[in-house]
């Protein structure tokens, strides 16, 4: 049977051949290991806070991007400061 389908948002958990747990993530297009765990929950723990953080790191660019824009600045009340 096969798997289901899993959107990590790039990111991965796989059991090692020593029995430990894996967390990777795809960063610039290379898989980047965030560790190796004894516990399942403990990678998948590790993940979600990575991605997390490179959501919130990411929000945060597009959030500067857009006041440089002159879009978050309350001028016309449209979207992208127009209308």
């Amino acid at each position: 049977m096969p798997r289901a389908p899993r959107d990590r948002g790039t990111g991965a958990v796989r059991k090692l051949p020593s029995g430990r747990w894996q967390a990777r993530m795809l960063v610039n297009g290379r898989h980047i290991s965030l560790g190796s765990f004894l516990q399942k929950a403990d990678a998948n723990a590790a993940l979600r806070d990575a991605l997390l953080e490179r959501d919130e790191l990411i929000g945060a660019e597009i959030g500067a991007v857009l006041v440089a824009a002159g879009a978050g600045d309350g001028g016309g009340g449209g979207v992208g400061g127009v209308g």
